[in-house]
């Protein structure tokens, strides 16, 4: 539901003011899913305190930033896998994921 969101953000979605904040983060998150931020990062570029870019985003999303951030990556690693071009270890290691065993256990979450 959050992805389908994002992507219709940019045309028709405007979230609840209270969540408006935290915008740049779900960005950033979408656009760089690769990268391994860390939490102050994304709570500076949206100019909140750490914990209130937690509990807002959970609220918004139903989940942590690292979890929506997985679950991109594993998104993203199923198309790969999907595609015939990549191998799982290597679309794994393009999404973002370093350790298989951690790769394995988000597939299965998801």
């Amino acid at each position: 539901d959050i992805l389908y969101r994002m992507q219709q953000e940019h045309r028709s979605y405007v979230p609840d003011e209270k969540y408006a904040r935290i915008l740049p983060a779900l960005r950033k998150i979408r656009e760089n899913f690769r990268e391994n931020k860390k939490i102050s990062y994304y709570a500076q570029l949206c100019h909140m305190s750490e914990s209130n870019l937690r509990l807002l985003f959970k609220e918004f999303t139903g989940s942590s930033l690292i979890e929506y951030r997985n679950r991109i990556r594993i998104t993203e690693a199923r198309k790969l896998i999907d595609s015939g071009e990549f191998s799982v270890a290597e679309a794994a290691y393009l999404v973002g994921f370093n350790n298989m065993s951690f790769f394995y256990e988000q597939m299965r979450a998801y």
